[in-house]
């Protein structure tokens, strides 16, 4: 039987668990608001708007979040519930193609309580569960078609 203080990771973007749906509104000129219905709304605006995320900051949010969401069951059961976890996406843009030509995760653990070879498998552990379950690296390692409709609201 599963540990209730550690459950299974829950993929951040099952559509079981998830609405499928967010939606973000325009607010102003170059901003936007987006929201799911259950949380704070978040700014969006150009690159460098102040008080605001840019998309692909956003992009790589979801990416970080998602990664830390995935390993999160194996590092709270090996590590403990209150370790420290800190995860950042960089990536290398090609301005001409308007695109992330690569993205890459980096996890920061406190390894310091574990023996090399526990420091090992619990990398091995975590990368596999973030392979496993991070809908995010999944979707943008297998290009996702992205289609658009553009419909009137009358």
């Amino acid at each position: 039987m599963a540990d209730p203080r550690h459950p299974r990771p829950v993929d951040p973007l099952d559509p079981v668990a998830d609405t499928g749906r967010v939606r973000v509104d325009r607010t102003g000129p170059g901003r936007y608001a987006a929201g799911n219905g259950r949380a704070t709304a978040i700014p969006i605006g150009l690159a460098g708007s102040a008080g605001a995320y840019s998309p692909t900051e956003l992009l790589r949010i979801a990416l970080a979040g998602c990664v830390g969401l995935s390993a999160d069951h194996v590092v709270s059961r090996r590590l403990g519930g209150e370790s420290e976890v800190s995860i950042a996406v960089t990536g290398d843009h090609d301005p001409v193609e308007r695109r992330f030509t690569r993205l890459a995760s980096t996890m920061t653990l406190d390894l310091s309580g574990l023996d090399p070879q526990a420091q090992e498998q619990l990398r091995a552990v975590v990368t596999r569960a973030v392979h496993r379950y991070c809908t995010v690296g999944r979707t943008l390692e297998h290009a996702t078609p992205v289609p658009l409709a553009v419909v009137g609201s009358a």
